[in-house]
């Protein structure tokens, strides 16, 4: 051989090793890691995501921060978290979100529960939006009791597939409900499935012969609340079930189809373990429902309460899961990441939180290899809730300071403060003008809440004082120790927030 032929080769080789040792590196250098807590001044909770083809997400939450009740609130965030727009849905009572999923045509859908239609009564509600956010239809289906859809999924004839639990029993106890629509939200049938006890189903999957749910039941199995896998086809009927648990209560909340045609249920159980604290359990199954293998409690210390809640298959064939995992049983639990092998074996985990409780929904595998986890904190933010998003790399941390996107919205529940704060850049003090008597602004009631940019509470690092304004108040807040930075307040009367806004300290 030409011995510069010979070298040329050698030198495409080792170019070709560089370049695929580089790109590898440059791809991990580039997964996102970061943590953001959205919302306003009440109750918002996260409960599902998506992500878009521009890499950011679209956020589901329900929100009390933006009308008398509760709505859908859906969240357009950027690929590094950055607030880019909102929409919320629903009537004048109380609606509940639960999954949001790209459409065949491109749009999105977004399920849940509302009350707006039907006096003193629950329906399913399933709402369908473009990519913007703007209302392409509405539809609410179920019963004349209550009727709550806890999970949805999109079908391949374009369609809708829906779950939950009615009260249309004719007892005081709960069946499965499922409903399946067209792709423009038409109902096409309605099932139950249960007995004489309460039945839920907690997840719901499109397969190609029918459907798959999991959840609970407490009219089958072996005692206490067990947990409930069922085949139906695609007309709504049976084809086989499953139950699995002792006499305590044990649970199923969500199932996946593996990449090798298995199928992956993962809850919480107490027959296996310690009876006052649910223990993680992941089950694999096969097609037909019969075991694959089952394993209970990766955890299972009398003071750790860890229940599995969602989970996604990773580019690696791992089950990447979150959980609602207490580790000293106080309930002020963190969202944790549980990364187990294919046989269900953990590898490694992660927890995020602080020091009150959070509460994960929902996580999806990311386009950088990473993992978006969807919930709600009650230790961040302003609100008395706060939609939280963690945003980790592949092994599952997320290691970046907290940041928050505070709404500023005005309500019908809230004063709009903001324009009534003078001075506003100041050093010392400032005054807010609410119109609310002094009388209440004085007791003991009132309280002021004060957080930093990255949500750490530091009310302790001002005093206020309260005077009488035309039968309004003047409260007069006093720098002791902020440094210089934007902080945001909140004024709140037993515990319901009146007043809202930021103020900037410049010394």
């Amino acid at each position: 051989m030409n011995p510069t032929i010979k070298s040329i080769k050698l030198f495409g080789t080792i170019s070709l090793c560089l370049v695929i040792v580089f790109a590898s590196f440059f791809a991990e250098a580039q997964t996102l890691k970061f943590q953001k807590v959205y919302g306003g001044y009440s109750y918002d909770y996260g409960n599902d995501l998506i992500q878009t083809a521009d890499s950011g997400y679209l956020l589901l939450c329900t929100s009390n921060s933006f009308s008398n009740s509760s709505d859908f609130y859906l969240l357009k965030v950027d690929q590094q978290g950055n607030y880019e727009w909102q929409h919320t849905y629903g009537g004048n009572e109380i609606e509940g979100a639960c999954k949001i999923k790209f459409t065949q045509d491109g749009n999105i859908v977004i399920a849940g529960h509302t009350s707006s239609y039907l006096n003193n009564s629950y329906d399913f509600y399933l709402v369908k939006a473009n990519m913007n956010g703007d209302t392409l239809w509405t539809k609410h289906y179920g019963t004349n009791e209550w009727d709550f859809a806890n999970s949805m999924d999109t079908c391949a004839d374009g369609g809708f597939i829906m779950a939950g639990k009615t009260y249309d029993t004719g007892n005081a106890y709960s069946d499965i409900m499922i409903v399946k629509t067209d792709a423009d939200g038409n109902e096409q049938w309605q099932k139950k499935i249960g007995g004489n006890l309460d039945d839920v189903a907690n997840s719901i999957l499109s397969t190609t012969d029918g459907y798959l749910l999991c959840g609970a039941t407490n009219s089958i199995g072996a005692g206490g609340k067990d947990i409930y896998i069922v085949k139906i086809d695609l007309s709504g009927n049976v084809v086989w079930e499953r139950t699995l648990g002792g006499n305590q209560d044990d649970v199923s909340n969500s199932l996946m189809i593996t990449y090798d045609n298995g199928i992956v249920c993962g809850g919480g159980v107490k027959s296996y373990g310690f009876p006052s604290n649910y223990n993680s359990y992941l089950m694999k199954l096969n097609l037909d429902g019969t075991d694959f293998w089952s394993l209970p409690g990766n955890y299972s210390a009398s003071t750790v309460n860890f229940e599995i809640i969602d989970f996604v298959e990773s580019v690696s064939n791992q089950i990447v899961s979150i959980s609602d995992f207490d580790s000293n049983g106080l309930s002020n639990g963190e969202f944790g990441l549980f990364i187990n092998s294919s046989n269900g074996y953990l590898d490694t985990s992660s927890t995020f939180g602080g020091s009150f409780k959070e509460i994960p929904s929902s996580i999806i595998a990311t386009n950088d290899n990473g993992y978006a986890i969807i919930g709600t904190t009650n230790s961040f933010g302003m609100g008395l809730s706060n939609v939280f998003l963690v945003k980790t790399d592949s092994v599952g941390t997320s290691n970046s300071p907290l940041s928050i996107f505070v709404n500023l919205k005005e309500t019908n529940q809230l004063v709009a403060a903001q324009n009534q704060i003078y001075p506003n850049p100041f050093n010392t003090s400032t005054t807010i003008n609410i119109d609310f008597p002094v009388s209440l602004v004085a007791s003991n009631a009132f309280t002021i809440k004060v957080l930093d940019q990255l949500g750490n509470e530091v009310s302790n690092q001002v005093a206020y004082t309260v005077k009488d304004n035309n039968n309004g108040s003047a409260i007069t807040i006093n720098n002791r120790s902020l440094s210089n930075g934007m902080y945001y307040y909140s004024l709140s009367i037993n515990d319901k927030a009146i007043a809202q806004g930021k103020f900037t300290i410049i010394k």
